[in-house]
This record gives C-alpha cells, structure tokens and sequence, in this order.
C-alpha cells in the first residue's frame, strides 16, 4: 500500500517538500493541508514599499504552486492525534497518515511589545513582513518627501534576519532616485551590528558597501562604549 504523507502548510516550506517528495517518492499519496489558498512569495515582500514588485505579482494559488498529483485540501486543522496518526481538520474531515510534516511556519505577533500597535500602526509605524504591512509602507512611502526613516530591529529571532539591512540599502537608492536623500536619516537599532556582521562574513564586497552608505546608528546596548568596542571588534571596514 503506498504511504500516505500529509504536511501541514503549504507556505514555502511545504511546497517545496511536497514537491519534493512528488518527485522523489511518485509511489507515495502526498497530501497539502492549509486555511487559505493564497501564497505569498515571501521573498518579494521587501521590494513591495519601493514599488518594485506589485503585490499581485508575488501571490498565487496555494494549489497551483503543488506539482501534479500532490492533492490540496484547505481547511483549519482542529486536531493531531499522532497516536492514531490522525489529522482532524475543522471541516470535519479526517487524514490518516504514515508521516506527518509540520510546516506550519511563523506567524508575527508585534501586540508582543508594548505600544507597537498603538495609534500609530499602519499609518505611520510599518512591518514589511506580511502583505499587508508591505502594501501600507509602499503608500507611506510613495507620500514621503523628507523627514526621518528609523529601520528598528525590536527583537529576536525574526524572518530573514538580514532584510532590515536590505531594506535601508533600498531605502537609500528609492530616495536617491526621487532627489530627497541628501542627508543620513536613517536610524537602526544596535542589533543591526550583529546583523552587518553576518553579511560582512558571508560577503566582504556587501560589507564594504554597507560602509559607504550615510546611515546613523542608534544602539540598543548597556553603553555607547559597549557599542562601539562590539563595532571595532566585529564590524571591521
């Protein structure tokens, strides 16, 4: 009997795997749950607030990004008995399974720090790690002649931990473009340091031009002196 795989998400994680496993094991019933049906690249989410990507050029179908014979069911997911190998999910069906993958992914949750989703929220406070937020910054944006752009890391861990300095390098070239970056104004919290780091040891010529950009730093450490004795020792330039 061929086994059947069942994986929970059908975000990247569990495409890919699905569409792995369709292609390595064909013998096998390989089953996609998820709530929604809409997948969203999320690698494109960074280029949304600088107008170079649409948000409907990086959403599809959940089923359509699935290879042939990978079957798609959407719906909640209610319970998992891994003792009977069950999936029960809110519509009422139930998925018997000889392997389960859990690729439910992430989810963001910023009502976690205090006064982040105040007054402010979306109107003059942004993430750009969903689509929503990313559309919302790209308007904000589009507005913006001049004034202060803080990129702040509130905490970690976070997805991609190094798109917040891909965004104020972005930041840096959309504002070029439209005249109004004469000035530093961009401010990013201290643990942007650990984040430059780890580019500057994946890729000296990425360092070397985070070098040159004009971006204030604001840290978040004990110390200004703490700071700069962690810059001088990691962050050579």
């Amino acid at each position: 009997m061929a086994p059947h795989i069942v994986i929970l998400g059908a975000g990247t994680g569990g495409t890919l795997t699905a569409n792995r496993l369709r292609k390595e094991l064909p013998e096998a019933h390989v089953t996609v749950v998820d709530q929604d049906d809409v997948h969203v690249y999320q690698p494109g989410l960074l280029f949304v607030p600088f107008g170079l990507a649409r948000p409907e050029d990086i959403v599809r179908p959940r089923g359509a990004q699935l290879h042939r014979g990978v079957e798609y069911h959407q719906s909640e997911i209610d319970l998992v008995d891994v003792e009977q190998r069950r999936v029960f999910l809110a519509d009422g069906m139930m998925l018997n399974y000889d392997v389960l993958v859990v690729a439910t992914g992430c989810r963001l949750v910023p009502e976690e720090t205090e006064g982040l989703i105040g007054r402010g929220w979306t109107r003059n406070t942004f993430t750009f790690y969903d689509l929503n937020g990313a559309t919302a910054l790209a308007r904000a944006l589009e507005g913006f002649d001049g004034g202060r752009l803080v990129v702040n890391v509130v905490d970690m861990p976070i997805k991609c931990p190094v798109a917040p300095l891909e965004f104020c390098l972005l930041a840096d070239w959309y504002f070029a473009e439209r005249g109004i970056r004469d000035e530093p104004f961009d401010e990013v919290s201290g643990e942007i340091f650990i984040l430059v780091w780890v580019v500057f040891v994946t890729d000296n010529r990425i360092w070397l031009t985070v070098c040159k950009r004009p971006v204030r730093t604001a840290s978040i450490f004990t110390s200004r002196m703490s700071a700069v004795m962690f810059w001088k020792r990691y962050c050579r330039c």
